[in-house]
């Protein structure tokens, strides 16, 4: 990205990294990153002397710095990119952030109440929750809930349909990734949408403990190779010239063309003008 612009490129990892610890090759500084603010393993993994953590308290990455960091794990990630970008696009800076979350992923768990908005009591079922579960109404639709902390709780009140805490998870995430469209620009002025890119996409499919009928015959999730295991949603928001049909200059579109996600790295490239 560096060489292939005319411009200074700022760049900067937010979250996951997933592909050395601190101090081995392999480091987003070690890979040309400016800037790294994150968590460089799963939460909970105990690999690399981290030991056991949760979304609530886990292994922070500061620039090579690391501490223990206790805010919310996905709000943290957030916050971190939104003040990195919000620096960067007053400052005029062509930059280049990639934001990695890492919900949802295990430790499963029930979000913070301030980051969803999803009903936690039991016996008044929210329409939310009889739409993902079909109206459950047998016990071995709930589990006792874990919050972001690792604690859990049995009694009624404090549990909830299993499928909600997944998607609270999912709903903290998009609380972040609405605050970093902000920062960016596009959603306040429609202008910035002629020099700002964004891309969302996914990395693997829902985990087995979580996929619903008719997709639970053990061919249509995370770890296997089968179509729902591995397909992902990759959307792309941006100029015409990038988004709309080749030659046509019609967006938005919608496009069934294979792709893996390798074609991230020269499509990224040639937006840079590589």
């Amino acid at each position: 990205i560096k060489g292939a612009s005319r411009n200074t490129v700022q760049t900067a990892h937010f979250g996951k990294w997933h592909m050395a610890e601190s101090g081995r090759l392999g480091s987003p500084a070690q890979f040309g990153y400016d800037h790294f603010q994150g968590h460089e393993h799963n939460v909970d993994d105990a690999s690399a002397g981290y030991g056991s953590h949760h979304y609530a308290s886990w292994k922070y990455n500061n620039n090579g710095t690391l501490s223990t960091e206790t805010t919310y794990n996905t709000a943290k990630t957030g916050a971190d990119a939104v003040s990195w970008i919000t620096a960067r696009v007053s400052a005029g800076d062509q930059y280049f952030a990639h934001v990695a979350f890492q919900a949802p992923h295990s430790p499963f768990h029930k979000a913070p109440a301030s980051e969803h908005t999803f009903d936690t009591d039991v016996s008044g079922l929210s329409d939310i929750t009889e739409y993902f579960n079909g109206s459950p109404t047998t016990s071995s639709l709930y589990w006792a809930t874990t919050d972001e902390t690792g604690g859990t709780t049995t009694s009624d009140a404090g549990r909830v349909p299993y499928t909600a805490d997944f998607l609270s998870m999912i709903e903290a995430l998009d609380k972040q990734v609405g605050a970093i469209l902000t920062a960016a620009g596009i959603v306040i002025d429609r202008a910035y949408w002629n020099n700002t890119t964004v891309m969302v996409i996914g990395d693997n499919g829902t985990p087995a403990s979580w996929v619903k009928s008719p997709f639970t015959d053990g061919t249509y999730y995370k770890t296997t190779v089968y179509r729902y295991g591995c397909n992902v949603p990759w959307i792309v928001a941006g100029p015409d010239d990038i988004v709309a049909f080749p030659g046509d200059g019609t967006a938005p579109r919608d496009t069934y063309e294979m792709v893996q996600v390798q074609d991230l790295y020269p499509t990224i490239l040639e937006i840079f003008g590589g």
